[in-house]
Parts: C-alpha cells; sequence; structure tokens
C-alpha cells in the first residue's frame, strides 16, 4: 500500500467517522460500529508497515531465509504494539508464519509458545483451525499424541466438523484422480489448513485409535473434492490407497499409489512429497515389490519431510527404512550406523516420538553383536526391556516391535517355548503395525516355533496352515520378498510330517532365493535348519556343509552371539578359528561371485586374512602389479563379502 493510498484509505475513514458520528449512537444501524475508530484503533499506516513486513517475510520464507523471516514479523509484531490484537486478522497471520518458520527450522517448542498466544486471542473458527494445525503438529513430534488428540477433537466439535462415515464413491475418486491436475486450487489458508489437521488426525489415530482410520481416510478424500487442490491432496489419496491396500484391496490400493506417485512426479508437490513416498513405498509396495527398492526412496522421504517441516512423517519413514534395513540383511555395522544417523538428528531436531524405535534397533544390534551379557535379555545403555508396559501404553507401535525381537531371539538362540510366551502380546499390539513390512516377521518366526514345538494337535495344525497359506498369499504377491520364508516354514513343516524328500527341496530352495536376494541373515538361517535337518537324517556330511554355511553367513551378517551359540550346540565348530575359517567363508563368497580372471588373480596372489580388531578382511596381495589389477573390482568383491574388505599390499 503505498502513501498516496493510504492517506486516501484515511480522508475516507475520517468522512465516515463524521457522518456516522452525526447519527444518535442508539439509533445507528448495527454495521456502523467496526468504522467507528476507538481510543485504541492502530493507526492506519502502522497497519500498513505490518502488513509489509508480513509480506517481505513470504518472501524469505520462500528463499528459504528463516532468519531474516524470523526477525521481519518480529518487527511486525513490534510495529503493531500492545494493541495487535485490534487487528487480529492480521496479528493471527503474523504469528501463523511465525509458527511456521519455527516448523521448518524444526523448533517445536517454539511452535507451541507462538500457537498458544495466537489462540487466547483467535475468535473466528477459521484462524483456530490455522493456528491448532501448527500447535498439534508441534506436539505430535514430541510424542504428546494424547494432547494433540483432544486439541483436534475439541476444534472440531468448535467447528462442528464430522468424519465422514461413508467411502467416496468409485466415480468421485476416479475423477479426482484422472482430472487431478485441472481440479480448483482451495481458495483458502484454513481450508488447507482443516486438510491438514484431519491429516495429523490419522496419523495419531494409527497409533492409538484405529477404529478411526477408515473414517479419516474417507473425510480427507471428501476435503479434496469440496475444496479443491492443496499441497497435501495427493498426501489425502495416498492415505486412501493405504486403507484399500490394508482392508482386502491390496492391488486396488497398489495401483493407486502408482498413480499418485507419477501425479507427485508431474506435480512437483514437495509438501505431499513425504507422506506419498513413505506410505507408498513404505507401507503399501513392499506387498508386492522387492523391498530392497525402497531403501533409497524412503530416505528420500526422510530428507524430503525434513525441508519441509513434516517432522512426523519424515521420522516414520526413517523408522521405515531401518526395518527394509534389516529385514534385507545389510551387514548390521551398517545398520549401525544409519540407526546412529537418524537418532543425531532426531534429538536435534526434538524429535522425540521416534527415539524409542532406534533405542530398540541399537539394543538389538548390541545383542547380535554379543554386547551384552544375557543373549535374549534386550537390556543396555539405552533401553531397558523392564519398561515395556510403559512403552506400550505410550505406544503399542513401538511395543510390538519388541515383543518381535524378544520372538526372534528365543528362536534364533533355541528357545522356542519361550517364544511363544511373547505371540499373545505381539498379537495385541499387531493393529498398530499395519503395512508395516516387518510385521510378516511375526507370521513367520510364530509358525517356526510353533512347528519346533509341534506336539500333534488338530489346533496347532489349524493355526500352522493358517500361517503357511497367509506366507504362501505374500510370496505370491511379492516373490522377492517372501518366497524364501515360504519354502523354509514349509520345508520345518514338512520334516515334522516325515515328508523328508519334500523337505529337502523345500530347503535347497529356501536358500537358493535367500542368497539371490542377498539376505545373508535368512540363508544363514536355512542353512541351520537345514544342517540340522540332515543331522537328523544321519547325513553328518551334508549337515556340517549347511552348518559351516550357517556360521559363516551369521558372521557376515554381524550376529557374533548367534555364531557363538551355534559354535557351542554343533561338534563341527567347536573348533572353529575366527581369522581362518570366517576368511575362508568369505573368500568362497567372494569366488563364487566374481569373474574368472578375477579369481585367477585372487588364487595366485592374494590371501585374505580378518583382522578381529578391526573387524575387517585384508585383501592381501604379493605384487603391485596384482593389486593394480584387482583394485578396480574391490567395490565388486564388496558387495559379494557384505563385509569391509581392505586391499594391501604385502611386505
Amino acid at each position: 500500500m503505498t502513501d498516496v493510498n493510504i492517506s486516501k484509505f484515511q480522508h475516507i475513514q475520517t468522512l465516515l467517522s463524521t457522518v456516522i458520528g452525526m447519527i444518535p449512537e442508539n439509533e445507528r444501524p448495527e454495521w456502523t460500529t467496526d468504522l467507528m475508530p476507538t481510543a485504541k484503533n492502530i493507526p492506519i499506516e502502522i497497519e500498513a508497515n505490518a502488513e509489509l513486513y508480513l509480506a517481505a517475510a513470504k518472501q524469505s520464507i520462500a528463499g528459504k531465509d528463516y532468519i531474516r523471516a524470523l526477525f521481519l514479523l518480529s518487527k511486525a509484531i513490534e510495529l503493531l504494539g500492545e494493541n495487535a490484537w485490534e487487528v487480529q486478522d492480521l496479528a493471527i497471520r503474523i504469528y501463523a508464519d511465525m509458527g511456521n518458520v519455527y516448523r521448518l527450522t524444526t523448533d517445536p517448542y517454539r511452535m507451541i509458545e507462538i500457537a498458544e498466544i495466537a489462540l487466547k486471542n483467535a475468535d473466528e473458527n477459521p484462524q483456530k483451525i490455522l493456528i491448532t494445525e501448527l500447535k498439534v503438529d508441534a506436539l505430535k513430534s514430541l510424542n504428546r499424541l494424547d494432547e494433540a488428540f483432544d486439541e483436534l477433537t475439541n476444534l472440531f466439535k468448535r467447528i462442528r466438523f464430522e468424519l465422514e462415515t461413508a467411502p467416496p464413491t468409485i466415480r468421485d475418486l476416479d475423477r479426482l484422480v484422472d482430472r487431478f491436475s485441472d481440479l480448483p486450487e482451495a481458495s483458502t489458508e484454513w481450508q488447507r489448513s482443516l486438510l491438514r489437521c484431519v491429516k495429523h488426525f490419522g496419523e495419531i489415530c494409527y497409533i492409538n485409535h484405529l477404529e478411526l482410520i477408515p473414517s479419516v481416510a474417507y473425510s480427507e478424500v471428501s476435503l479434496v473434492l469440496q475444496y479443491g487442490k492443496s499441497p497435501l491432496a495427493l498426501s489425502a489419496l495416498i492415505d486412501y490407497a493405504f486403507l484399500l491396500a490394508i482392508s482386502g484391496n491390496l492391488d486396488r490400493g497398489y495401483q493407486l499409489g502408482e498413480t499418485i506417485v507419477r501425479l507427485l512426479e508431474s506435480e512437483g508437490n514437495s509438501l505431499s512429497k513425504p507422506s506419498v513416498l513413505h506410505i507408498f513405498y513404505g507401507l503399501i509396495a513392499p506387498w508386492k515389490e522387492n523391498i530392497n527398492d525402497s531403501i533409497e526412496i524412503l530416505e528420500l522421504a526422510w530428507r524430503a519431510g525434513i525441508e519441509v517441516g513434516d517432522l512426523m512423517i519424515a521420522s516414520v519413514a526413517a523408522v521405515a527404512r531401518l526395518d527394509h534395513l534389516f529385514m534385507i540383511g545389510v551387514p548390521l555395522s551398517y545398520l549401525k550406523k544409519e540407526a546412529l544417523k537418524y537418532l543425531n538428528a532426531f534429538e536435534q531436531f526434538n524429535l522425540e516420538y521416534p527415539i524409542p524405535y532406534v533405542h530398540l534397533y541399537l539394543q538389538v544390534i548390541a545383542n547380535l553383536q554379543g554386547e551384552t551379557y544375557e543373549a535374549t535379555t534386550l537390556t543396555g545403555r539405552i533401553f531397558n526391556e523392564v519398561e515395556i508396559d510403559e512403552l506400550e501404553r505410550q505406544n503399542p507401535t513401538q511395543a510390538y516391535l519388541f515383543y518381535l525381537a524378544k520372538i526372534m531371539f528365543m528362536y534364533w538362540h533355541g528357545q522356542p517355548q519361550k517364544a511363544s510366551q511373547y505371540f499373545a502380546a505381539a498379537q495385541k499390539c499387531s493393529a498398530s503395525a499395519l503395512g508395516l513390512a516387518i510385521t510378516a516377521e511375526l507370521k513367520f518366526y510364530r509358525v517356526l516355533a510353533q512347528i519346533a514345538t509341534y506336539s500333534g494337535t488338530h489346533a496347532e495344525d489349524d493355526q500352522i496352515e493358517a500361517d503357511l497359506t497367509q506366507i504362501q498369499q505374500w510370496a505370491d504377491n511379492a516373490p522377492d520378498n517372501f518366497t524364501h520364508w515360504y519354502s523354509l516354514a514349509n520345508a520345518e513343516w514338512l520334516k515334522s510330517k516325515r515328508r523328508y524328500e519334500e523337505a529337502k527341496y523345500h530347503y535347497a530352495r529356501a536358500i537358493a532365493f535367500a542368497e539371490e536376494q542377498g539376505r545373508i541373515q535368512d540363508a544363514a538361517l536355512a542353512n541351520e535348519l537345514a544342517g540340522k535337518f540332515y543331522l537328523q537324517q544321519g547325513q553328518h556330511k551334508i549337515a556340517e556343509t549347511h552348518l559351516i554355511a550357517a556360521h559363516a553367513g551369521f558372521l557376515d551378517w554381524g550376529a557374533t552371539a548367534v555364531a557363538q551359540r551355534m559354535e557351542r550346540e554343533y561338534d563341527c565348530l567347536k573348533d572353529f578359528d575366527l581369522n581362518t575359517d570366517f576368511a575362508q567363508a568369505i573368500c568362497n563368497r567372494i569366488e563364487t561371485g566374481c569373474s574368472e580372471d578375477v579369481r585367477k588373480i585372487l588364487s595366485r596372489f592374494a590371501v585374505l586374512t580378518y583382522n578381529p580388531a578391526t573387524q575387517q578382511v585384508e585383501l592381501l596381495v604379493k605384487t603391485k602389479v596384482a593389486a593394480a589389477i584387482l583394485a578396480p573390482h574391490l567395490e565388486s568383491l564388496q558387495r559379494h563379502s557384505l563385509v569391509k574388505i581392505v586391499l594391501k599390499i604385502s611386505s
């Protein structure tokens, strides 16, 4: 607003005030009240300058100059002074942008502080929607989910917003997807904020109020239909795709999700990006595609979430990536490095919600690496299983992962009966982990433990057959992820039924599929179970081959504690020499994967040794020429070894 325009506006306001002032106060129309000056009115030039500061701050936010944006917004508030709330709409907009800057700079405590000031002075529902959304976002990142749920519940009551109870029609959904690019834009900020509020509500309900998930997804689609396209519209649609996928319509949900990902690419929508990538690649695609393909994309979802200030989605994308890294069998040393990376970021960004997840992963790694006194007790410096009751109350999803870890550890260490003690607790919490690929691990280890303790009852038969059928369905939909699980569980079941020839086939199939997909821990487990099977059959040479491969596989993965348990249990491993035998196992893996030319160089000029101090394999070559020839192939050899290889020239 220029000085000339301000002067004209002041002149018109003066004339109106003079005319209205001539009317007796008790006879004045109601609409004239707002036009009369009061003793506290802010001069129009001050209001105009505050608007200019706000406009400049928005430009700074767009340019990611958040320090300057905060300075300009603070100057706007300072300019309005103690009477700021007399120009309520302007003040709300200033405080909302200030809260958004704190969102983008990951400061949830300041977000809450700003929001509470604004909420005390907000009168209109659109204003309350705008500010409540900021406060709830901050509460979520601090793991104050009950408070966030109450804030949104109260807001919905205040504005008389009710969740939808019926799904969108196929026609409406198709219209949204097919004509998404042509949808009108949501016209006001409060409409966009209302959709964001409903999305926040859904994220909270996923953890503690699962019964509301369908209504939330219906409502998100309804808001897009009602108000038009907004930055979170694609995020709303992916939530509905997820609902379809977990409600028995996996193919339809997957197809809708693929379409939404393509729309994301064409629309270039940065605000929806973290949510769309996380939900599709973290919760839908693993049941249809190779889970290896999700690793880089979930990292992208994590970074995108941080960039746009969507901390909750960023954190769950990071945790989903840890789940997937664990499932595909990356070396535990790498998994630990990634877990620590996320933990440092969560602490830096004041993200309290995901921290227990990472603590649990670090404890699982410590137990597997043999760094704890009790191999099956998940207690250490940063995690204590004694506190599981409190964890289950606060976050059943995290509790589910704990119970799953206990089942796996009990089974890995030859205690299937103890593993069964955790089935009911894990099942009780499993609904809060809907869609997570790692939930399939529960079914897999449960059926293995049940077969190991099988007593021949009809109830056991029914449960085992049901679990095998479910795993087979997963394998049919996503063979790269689940075929080896089905084959191994089926081999164990056939063994218990004394159908030995069929069991042999499925053991071999499980090992082959696991190795083909690089699932080193699953291949190791399959080799151990196959080795036990052949021992029972009296075929000791074949058994030893499998048991040595299993032992090498667990060491390769980094699970020293499991390998040490095997050394105590099997005669063929009692004299195991870590330096010689482990290096030989690594050498065997390398030789099967590298080219014939490289294999010849290795056999003639190289020696592999394992250095326990550095936990690295040293590739010692005899000449500089051999080193020069091998150097370009080191990356390829590294992939086949799954442990750190250092190339050295022997003196």
